[in-house]
């Protein structure tokens, strides 16, 4: 197979890095290690820091304070010819009077390699990316999806040992979206080099990444594997933005050794799993998935720890399930719940109706305390 990997190795780890613009913090104090080899996604809203974070690394932006290290080397203050990373544009940034092979062989020429050696290397790089046989297309005769497919190729020539990508997959269609999102991973898995990829697509970064690593305002608020961070959130508003997640609140009323009682507004009593600690907070907030909470019409077919009187407010057709929005009686609370579409259909569920919802502790998850 083609060689594509540095001799390095793809390590990159920010030390207390800052980025200020008009004295206001783009990046505000990020530490984060990130092993070599791993697909990583910075996930997060629009404005949280993530794209900052992206070109800070690569050299497109000088850090205010902290450092950047690759495999272990200083290069906060490094051009980004000298970083070893290769940067992939949200747009893709192909010149549009050079043909495929000739965008893909841009770098090799400025090098002085001959015409034949840099044809014959970014034609390998375009098989690797299955687009060999559009070498000698135009960027417009070109889908979007071929177009990234000839900007990853072009990324690739210098044989980076960390690639970074800048949202890629946003101006594509769902469905080659989804299409795109394999190859990438593909991709990653094949080279064995580190893919920073910065997303705001929940789905996007816990389909591909390794490592997710969720930004709000020019802080990380959770690290971790994706599979964690959607099943185990940290916070209140990683637990929002990551999808699935339903917050609850409740005021300390006791506990045992692994669970806490809470007391929710109206007068509601929850068991939540976890512990209280020697000095328990007022206030506790925990998170309950949309899939595991249990929608009946009767209390008593309910074999739930918790459960909730709740009104349907709408119901969304999603294919395989149906995501009820429901509100509790008597207050605002607004929730979710998934159940399956033919429970939805044989149930007869309508807006308007009222039922009951219920999970058990075990189904719970307590955020850090408030």
């Amino acid at each position: 197979m083609l060689s594509v990997k540095n001799k390095e190795n793809g390590q990159v780890e920010l030390i207390d890095l800052c980025k200020d613009f008009d004295g206001s913090k783009a990046v505000d104090h990020v530490n984060l290690k990130i092993d070599e080899g791993a697909y990583c996604c910075l996930l997060g809203p629009s404005g949280c820091g993530k794209s900052t974070t992206l070109r800070l690394i690569a050299g497109h932006e000088i850090a205010s304070s902290g450092q950047i290290l690759i495999d272990g080397k200083p290069t906060t203050t490094l051009p980004p010819s000298a970083r070893g990373t290769a940067m992939m544009f949200q747009n893709y940034a192909l010149f549009p009077h050079l043909n495929c092979i000739d965008n893909v062989a841009f770098a090799l020429k400025l090098r002085g390699v001959s015409k034949a050696d840099r044809h014959e290397r970014a034609l390998e790089l375009l098989s690797l990316v299955k687009m060999e046989g559009f070498s000698k297309r135009m960027p417009d005769q070109l889908s979007g999806g071929q177009q990234q497919r000839v900007a990853l190729a072009r990324a690739l020539q210098n044989q980076p040992s960390v690639l970074l990508l800048d949202e890629p997959l946003s101006a594509l269609d769902p469905f080659l979206r989804i299409q795109m999102r394999a190859e990438l991973r593909r991709l990653q898995r094949e080279l064995g080099i580190t893919f920073i990829h910065v997303t705001h697509s929940q789905e996007e970064a816990l389909a591909l990444a390794d490592q997710v690593v969720v930004m709000d305002k020019a802080r990380i608020s959770q690290v971790g594997g994706a599979r964690d961070v959607f099943r185990f959130p940290q916070n209140e508003f990683v637990a929002r933005f990551i999808g699935g997640h339903n917050v609850f609140t409740g005021q300390y009323s006791d506990h045992n050794e692994d669970q806490i009682s809470l007391v929710g507004a109206n007068n509601q009593v929850f068991r939540v799993q976890g512990q209280a600690g020697k000095t328990p907070y007022p206030h506790y907030n925990f998170s309950v998935r949309s899939d595991l909470i249990e929608i009946a019409h009767q209390a008593e077919t309910v074999n739930r720890e918790n459960l909730i009187n709740c009104e349907v407010i709408d119901a969304e057709f999603h294919g395989a399930y149906v995501k009820l929005n429901l509100q509790t009686l008597g207050e605002n609370t607004e929730f979710n719940a998934q159940v399956s579409d033919d429970f939805f259909l044989s149930e007869k569920i309508q807006p308007g109706d009222q039922v009951w919802a219920g999970w058990n502790s075990s189904q719970t998850w307590l955020l850090h305390p408030h």
